[in-house]
Formats: structure tokens, C-alpha cells, sequence
């Protein structure tokens, strides 16, 4: 009776609980597996599937085998429906013209390997853009990480110097030409007395004034490495001139053939005389002095004039040449030549020298033939620079036939020195002094045609935009002035401005 008891019980507890639902709830199980990514390519978990017992599960038969004990942990199988994050997928670009090598590359991307691929999850770059994703419906693009928006900096970058490279920047042809552009303002204060002798024309006296020296602006061009241009522009000239296009300066064209060999025409300066061809901004005084004036300037020996050079420079011997074919002065009929060769042997000297043939008429509407020639020597050592010049020109404008005395056109002749040294005090300001002596001789026949000019100064400069002037200049006939003595006594006091931009 024991025995049926004992055997009979259990199973009737069995029955019982089971028709009462005990033991039969469910339990979450979380799926055996790779842990989940992080970052943009991982998307939200979802909810735990409930599974019953393994003893329920329908795939139970089949893999758990007959003898195993009860209670034991079973791994469930993966679930196939749970979404993973999509794979890396190439996204095809428009090809273009292929790099060096051949290949043809997305435009606008980098030519590296990893800037090139782009997944599906990061095509939509603004939240909201559906991206297709493996195994289950689309979802909203995570915003793209910080790894993404550095390669479409890049790219962007990319593209911007591209099309500047390209001009396709909003920028026309024309501004792209335009490689440099500088200007200049000069003016001053002065105190001037002159006194002129009796045979001398002019009018003695002292008078103080305001001068616009200089309002120069110049743009430089470059369309290729071959051609380019200058055009420049002096509007104080313009100031109660009555000269059509008095204000232009420079207008050329240059072509560089090779280094040795380069054509220039236009409106330029002629290759004669080292101070006439070192441009205002870098003379440490006012004006060039009494022989540039008369010789180089009125006689247009030197100065600007329309015409063709071809010049170059050999850099194994550190020499420059320039020969010029050009228009007499204005006005005149005929042609100038002029050449000039300047010769750099050692780092602290330079020798120069030119000379020049003038076809012309007098002003008697005689023809004339005229010749100038001139020589120089540069010295630069350290903070001190020095120059020594001479020059001699012949005036075509003298009428010959009304001189007894004369079977040939009278010489006019110059020599000129002076020095400058700079001392810097702190980081941007430097003190110039400079002495600057002349002789000039406007008649090499007659005596009582000479002149001394003497300046000395003090200047002041700011970096390279800024220099003040103050200085006093002196000149002084030899002897007593005659007739063909182009210059009369005087003293001049003045306070030179000039800034450059």
C-alpha cells in the first residue's frame, strides 16, 4: 500500500500544478552572438525575444538529445530576423579625365584609396535620408560621424583649389592677370630762393609752396611664363598739363624667349644711365640733378619713349644687356638707338656702361645726327651704398650754323657721386644719411657754363612704406654765369614725403 502511494502522488501533484499554470512562464533570452556595433553603423536593439523552455522550444526534438537531464542551459539558435548593420559598399562616382597614372577618378574626391569609398549609410548627409539597409525596412540615416565630415572637408577643400586653379571660382579672365600692383604718393614742402645773373633769364626771388611730386599707381600682368605686362600711371603729371595722355608712364608688353633673349615694346624707359633707370622710390634725395635734367630729361636722351627693346641676362657671367630702337623726342621726327651693358664681377661692385645714337631735326627743321655715352660704377657694402657716373651728350637742339664758332653740335657733360648709409634703430626705423655732390657742364666750348650742386639730408624711413626727407640742396655756377649757363644760384630747403602702397 506504501509503494502505490508513494508512486501515485508525485503524479497527481504533477497534474494539479500543471492545470493551475505553474511553472509554465516564460523567460527572455538574449540571443548568443557578436556584440553589437557602436557608432553610426549601429542601430538600436530590439525588443528581447520571449522564448518558452527549452524542453518547448520546436527545434528541442531535433537538437537536444533524449537523455538530457532536466534543467540543463541550452543556447538558443541566432534569430535570423534580427537587423545587423549594413556592410561597407563602394558608391559609384562620375568618372573623369584620370590622373598620371592612367586611372579615371571621381571628380571633386582625392586621389587617395580611402577617400574614395563612401558607404550607404553616409551618402545622405542631413538626417531624415533614407539609406537601404540588409534585412529589414529602411530607417533614418544617423548624422555622419566625425571621420565623414573630415573627408568631405577635404573634399571640399579639394574642389575649391580646383576651380581656382581652373577659374572656375566666380573670378573673370581678366582679374586673374593681374599679378601685382603698387603705388606711390610723394609730396613736399619747400623754400626756394634763386638769383640769376644779368646774362641768365629768370626771375630772382624767394618763394615757399606745396608740391604733389608723385600720384603713381602701376598694375603688373602675367599671362603666361612667357608674356607679361606693366601699365603704370602718374595723375600729378596730369596736373596742369595740357599734353594728351601726360599721366601715362609705363605700357609695355614683354616676351621671354629664353632668359638671354627677351622683347619688350611699348612706352619705356631708354637703357641709358644708371640713375635715370633706378626708379624714385629707391633714390635717397629729390631729383637726379642738373645733367639728367638737361641731358637726359628735356634732351631726351634717356627719360621714356615708345619703341622696342630686346634686352636679357646671362647668369654665368652676371650680366644684363638691353638695346632699344625708339622715337626721338616728342614731337620730332627720326629715331634713337640706345644700348646699355651692366656687369656685376663681385657682390659689392657693378660697372655699366651705354651710349646712344639720335636722327633728328633741329629747331630749325635742320637734320641732325647727335651721340651720348656715359659709364658708372656701383659699390654696396653692408648698410652703405655709393654710386659714381659720368655722362656726356651732345645738344641737337643747338643751331649750329648761327655759331661762327662751332662746326659741330657743342657737348654737355656731367659727373655725379653720393653715398647713403643706413643705420636701423629698433625693429622698423632706420636713419639715412646721405651727401650727394654734381658737376655739370651745359657747353664744353664756352667757359662760364658749369655749375656745382651739392645736397645733403637726414632721412628717416618706416619699414619700406614710409620716408621723410628732410634735406637742404645747393647749387652754384663756377665763375660768373654766362649766357650758356643753363643754371643759376640758388638754395632750396624741403621736407620730401613719400609713402609707398
Amino acid at each position: 500500500m506504501l509503494q502505490f502511494c508513494s508512486a501515485i502522488v508525485p503524479v497527481v501533484l504533477m497534474a494539479c500544478l500543471g492545470s493551475l499554470g505553474i511553472g509554465r512562464d516564460r523567460v527572455p533570452v538574449t540571443p548568443v552572438g557578436p556584440a553589437p556595433q557602436s557608432g553610426p553603423l549601429a542601430e538600436a536593439d530590439p525588443p528581447a525575444r520571449e522564448y518558452p523552455r527549452p524542453s518547448e522550444h520546436p527545434s528541442a526534438a531535433a537538437t537536444a538529445p533524449a537523455s538530457e537531464p532536466r534543467g540543463a542551459e541550452v543556447a538558443p539558435p541566432i534569430d535570423v530576423h534580427r537587423r545587423r548593420p549594413p556592410p561597407l559598399v563602394v558608391a559609384p562616382a562620375p568618372a573623369t579625365e584620370g590622373g598620371p597614372d592612367g586611372s579615371r577618378r571621381p571628380a571633386n574626391e582625392p586621389t587617395t584609396e580611402h577617400a574614395s569609398v563612401r558607404t550607404t549609410h553616409a551618402a545622405a548627409d542631413s538626417p531624415g535620408t533614407a539609406a537601404p539597409s540588409e534585412g529589414g525596412p529602411s530607417r533614418s540615416s544617423p548624422r555622419p560621424s566625425a571621420h565623414v565630415a573630415d573627408d568631405n572637408s577635404r573634399a571640399a577643400t579639394m574642389e575649391t583649389a580646383a576651380a581656382r586653379v581652373h577659374g572656375d571660382d566666380g573670378r573673370t579672365g581678366r582679374d586673374r592677370r593681374i599679378v601685382g600692383w603698387d603705388g606711390r604718393v610723394m609730396t613736399a614742402w619747400e623754400l626756394d630762393h634763386r638769383r640769376p645773373t644779368e646774362a641768365q633769364t629768370g626771375r630772382d626771388g624767394v618763394r615757399h609752396r606745396f608740391e604733389l611730386h608723385q600720384a603713381r599707381l602701376n598694375a603688373r600682368f602675367r599671362f603666361t611664363d612667357r608674356l607679361r605686362a606693366k601699365i603704370s600711371a602718374d595723375l600729378a603729371d596730369a596736373l596742369g598739363s595740357t599734353e594728351q595722355l601726360s599721366y601715362l608712364r609705363d605700357a609695355w608688353a614683354n616676351l621671354r624667349v629664353v632668359r638671354a633673349f627677351q622683347l619688350r615694346a611699348g612706352r619705356l624707359r631708354r637703357p641709358f644711365s644708371r640713375l635715370e633707370n633706378r626708379g624714385v622710390s629707391k633714390l635717397p634725395f629729390r631729383g637726379r640733378g642738373l645733367f639728367n635734367q638737361l641731358a637726359i630729361e628735356e634732351l631726351s636722351w634717356g627719360d621714356r619713349a615708345v619703341g622696342a627693346m630686346a634686352w636679357g641676362k646671362l647668369s654665368w657671367v652676371d650680366l644684363k644687356w638691353k638695346l632699344m630702337a625708339s622715337n626721338p623726342a616728342p614731337g620730332n621726327p627720326g629715331v634713337d638707338l640706345s644700348a646699355r651693358v651692366q656687369v656685376e664681377p663681385l657682390d659689392w661692385l657693378a660697372m655699366g656702361a651705354n651710349g646712344g645714337i639720335k636722327r633728328t631735326e633741329n629747331a630749325a627743321g635742320d637734320p641732325v645726327d647727335g651721340g651720348a655715352a656715359g659709364g658708372d660704377l656701383r659699390f654696396r657694402a653692408g648698410r652703405v651704398y655709393a654710386t659714381l657716373e659720368f655722362g656726356a651728350a651732345q645738344d641737337w637742339s643747338y643751331d649750329v650754323k648761327g655759331d661762327d664758332n662751332l662746326d659741330a653740335l657743342p657737348w654737355m657733360l656731367g659727373a655725379v657721386g653720393y653715398v647713403n648709409v643706413d643705420i636701423p634703430v629698433g625693429r622698423e626705423w632706420v636713419l639715412q644719411p646721405v651727401v650727394f655732390a654734381e658737376w655739370a657742364d651745359s657747353h664744353h666750348v664756352y667757359s662760364q657754363s658749369e655749375a656745382l650742386r651739392v645736397i645733403g639730408g637726414f632721412n628717416v624711413l618706416w619699414t619700406e612704406y614710409l620716408r621723410v626727407l628732410p634735406q637742404v640742396e645747393l647749387v652754384r655756377p663756377v665763375g660768373h654765369a654766362s649766357r650758356y649757363n643753363r643754371w643759376a644760384a640758388r638754395e632750396t630747403y624741403y621736407l620730401l614725403v613719400s609713402l609707398q602702397m
